[in-house]
């Protein structure tokens, strides 16, 4: 994933009052269709913009994993009465898409050799 970045800091809205100090983070990404999105970050105003890209860049991965959860390990498909269940289900949906991850790249290592 390559992108463009701009930083700027600013102060969020609460309520239509004058909220906390954040970071406003645009990224556009390099292609054929660049697509624009911009963020907000809490982050403390002296944090070095390689890390914003960084924390930014998580983002992808993160919901790629959600995606994959639902479609494929039923992270949507949870039915628990307490906070325990629903974070116990949670947790082994994830682990589970971890496994099959790394599984899958072993086996895509394996058929190169």
């Amino acid at each position: 994933m390559v992108a463009e970045f701009a930083f700027q800091r600013g102060v969020a809205v609460r309520a239509g009052l004058p909220g906390p100090d954040v970071w406003i983070v645009w990224r556009r990404a390099v292609g054929e269709q660049p697509e624009l999105k911009v963020y907000l970050s809490n982050a403390p105003a002296y944090t070095p913009v390689a890390t914003l890209v960084r924390v930014a860049g998580m983002r992808w991965p993160i919901e790629t994993a959600f995606e994959e959860s639902k479609g494929g390990l039923g992270l949507d498909h949870y039915e628990v009465r307490s906070w325990l269940g629903w974070h116990h289900h949670m947790t082994l949906c994830l682990l589970a898409h971890h496994f099959l991850v790394r599984a899958r790249l072993r086996r895509k290592k394996g058929r190169q050799r």
